[in-house]
């Protein structure tokens, strides 16, 4: 079949499609698809077509194939990528000058836009973000860690009124939730473990099982191990710390001993820039107060995130830091294992089920690295961003999929399909995005300065 036996009308005014792509070379392209749906199947042929086709004109032709009335977007593969360009542009980028040889294109239907949902409000800044089973926990400003009821399975939020946990005095930066215990971590320089039990009526305020002392600065990631038995935190002060959710396992100091007040007049600057104030390391009164199992040393600049992949054996963390490193740490050796080099400041890392990595940057790109592959550069670099990217989150158990939150406002989610554009980009918020967290693989949660978390609805390409 050949291009001359196709009358398509055009889809849509803004089409990429080229013009006069009927008078390119043609070249032969069979389509397929792995649909379940046999209705949107095309003949198992190959097709003569314009080789100046890009996604819409081919697009066109499979609704022309399925005669589909109304027609239906369509989305193109070629070898497991997102067909971004015109065919003549992906056959020249494999070296081929000419288009002698035939092309395989899978297609899938295209995405459709978010839905955007309810707005969670705060008294100030969303820092954090962190959602597991029946729970999603925030970490906010006003030195308060909130905890809704959620369904991850329906990826819903309770309208209750939050849990609450008063254990820090300055702002919070870090969340983590594992089962019914949430982590934190704050400015004043203390990490804490509080328990929020199944049935713990809305509103109540929790009370911290244990408050971790050992950063003299302050507290910028905390992240559960994937066995709920541990969680690392990052601080500006260079190190990561491990602690045990057991306070038998950790040094007890003793009720109140963190009371011994520290002036720790620290010269570090903020997400802002903006020089910090003196400030005094204080538990809430009456905490147990426990000391880490480990502490990593040997990043030179501040940790901002910390991340584990998810096998609930595994003895090794990751840390992101201003000092232009993402480092691999071996818990039990407390030795550093592996660093990975970027050109510019670490703000954010999160490691996907396929242990890749994924880090947000002072230079408003995305990274994704193969953390298999030793002190590999990064395979990926999404760009779409115009400002700090403070929080990365891989979709649960993608490989593909990673959403990301930036101080321009936008929240976007990428595929490493389609690393030339992002699937979406979402403009929810009116100030900067610091935090961004899934509820389940198809529901993005998302909060920062403008003191709201907002709930959006995808559909996402199967894998």
């Amino acid at each position: 079949s050949t291009w001359g036996d196709f009358t398509l009308a055009r889809m849509d005014s803004d089409s990429d499609a080229q013009p006069a792509v009927e008078h390119t070379p043609l070249v032969q392209v069979r389509f397929h698809s792995r649909c379940a749906d046999e209705s949107l199947a095309v003949p198992n042929t190959f097709f003569s077509l314009p080789s100046g086709l890009a996604r819409y004109g081919l697009s066109e032709v499979i609704n022309h194939l399925l005669q589909l009335d109304p027609p239906k977007p369509f989305d193109f593969l070629a070898e497991g990528k997102f067909l971004r360009t015109s065919i003549a542009e992906y056959i020249a980028t494999k070296g081929d000058s000419g288009l002698e040889q035939s092309v395989e294109l899978e297609y899938v239907e295209a995405l459709p836009r978010p839905k955007p949902s309810e707005s969670l409000d705060h008294d100030d800044w969303i820092a954090a973000l962190s959602a597991a089973g029946s729970r999603l926990a925030s970490a906010s400003y006003d030195g308060l860690v909130r905890v809704w009821g959620a369904d991850s399975r329906r990826g819903t939020i309770s309208s209750e009124k939050p849990c609450v946990v008063k254990v820090h005095r300055l702002p919070v930066r870090s969340v983590s939730v594992f089962g019914d215990k949430i982590a934190s971590g704050s400015k004043d320089c203390l990490v804490a473990l509080t328990h929020h039990p199944a049935g713990t009526a809305a509103g109540t305020q929790l009370a911290p099982e244990w408050v971790g002392e050992a950063h003299t600065d302050a507290v910028e990631s905390v992240r559960f191990h994937p066995s709920g038995t541990n969680f690392a935190s990052g601080s500006w002060d260079a190190t990561v710390c491990v602690w045990s959710t057991r306070k038998e396992d950790g040094e007890l100091m003793g009720a109140q001993g963190a009371e011994r007040a520290s002036s720790d007049e620290s010269s570090s600057d903020d997400e802002d820039g903006q020089p910090k104030r003196k400030r005094r390391r204080t538990a809430a009164p009456d905490a147990v107060t426990v000391k880490p199992l480990v502490s990593l040393q040997g990043h030179t600049g501040a940790v901002m995130a910390v991340a584990f992949e998810g096998l609930a054996d595994t003895t090794q963390v990751f840390s992101a830091s201003h000092d232009h490193s993402i480092r691999m740490w071996d818990i039990p050796s407390s030795a550093l294992a592996e660093t990975f080099s970027a050109e510019v400041s670490c703000l954010s890392v999160d490691v996907s089920a396929r242990r890749q990595l994924a880090s947000g940057h002072t230079d408003s790109a995305v990274r994704v690295w193969d953390a298999r592959v030793s002190a590999a550069p990064p395979v990926l670099k999404f760009r779409g961003h115009k400002g700090f990217v403070p929080a990365v989150a891989w979709a649960p158990e993608s490989t593909t999929v990673v959403a990301s939150a930036c101080h321009d406002g936008y929240v976007r989610v990428w595929d490493t399909r389609a690393p030339a554009l992002p699937l979406f980009s979402l403009a929810s918020h009116t100030d900067k995005v610091l935090a961004v967290a899934w509820l389940n693989g198809s529901t993005l949660v998302s909060g920062g300065a403008d003191k709201a978390i907002r709930r959006h609805t995808l559909v996402l390409h199967a894998e």
